[in-house]
């Protein structure tokens, strides 16, 4: 970046640049961005300034609101994180505290393929979870004209869903939330009201 003591090149024409209004900092030369950031970041670092001058208290809004809305997904890292560690260090805490829990998947096999590979590589035993798949479930229940097949976007937006799922972890454990708790309702109208009566049809409960 050139020094303030150095002059401006002139123009084509050997006239000298029109000299920058008062109080207002010269701009950089061509190529060369702002306070040594690129473009888009120093971009919006004025623009983060300018907020914080003339509207504080909504960016101090916004900015929480944006914590917020991460701590669900943070939450979420921190228990894999500790379910990880617990299979790494051989402590199957996790897996002891959710013996005799349902686990409910959407494709339930492709989930709980790595959850029984984790286990085997660690030594751990498999506790024999019941596992509820709702793409099955979803087969079951759902008629062929309402959907045009039987994945968590399809159903998620069938349902009209709280939360559309985006192939994350958080999201597609709510969606998948969601859905069961209609496909449930429909088990409800045909006389279907307990695990014992769903495990007739072992495609869905195993």
């Amino acid at each position: 970046m050139s020094s303030p003591d150095t002059a401006p090149p002139p123009g084509p024409d050997g006239t000298p640049p029109p000299a920058a209004p008062p109080g207002r900092r010269a701009a950089p030369p061509p190529g060369e961005p702002p306070d040594k950031l690129p473009p888009a970041l120093s971009s919006m670092w004025r623009l983060c300034r300018l907020g914080f001058r003339y509207e504080p208290a909504l960016m101090g809004v916004a900015f929480v609101l944006a914590l917020v809305a991460a701590l669900p997904d943070a939450l979420l890292a921190v228990w894999f994180k500790l379910l990880g560690e617990g299979l790494l260090e051989h402590k199957p805490g996790l897996l002891r505290f959710a013996d005799g829990c349902v686990l409910v998947a959407h494709n339930a096999p492709f989930d709980i393929g790595f959850l029984r590979a984790a286990c085997g590589q660690c030594g751990l035993a498999w506790p024999g979870f019941t596992v509820l798949d709702t793409v099955m479930l979803a087969r079951r229940v759902m008629d062929p004209d309402e959907v045009p097949d039987c994945k968590l976007g399809t159903l998620a937006g069938f349902f009209r869903a709280h939360t559309a799922p985006s192939h994350r972890a958080l999201a597609d454990a709510r969606a998948t939330a969601d859905v069961l708790g209609w496909l449930i309702r429909r088990l409800a109208h045909r006389g279907v009201r307990t695990l014992g009566q769903l495990s007739a049809w072992p495609d869905v409960v195993a």
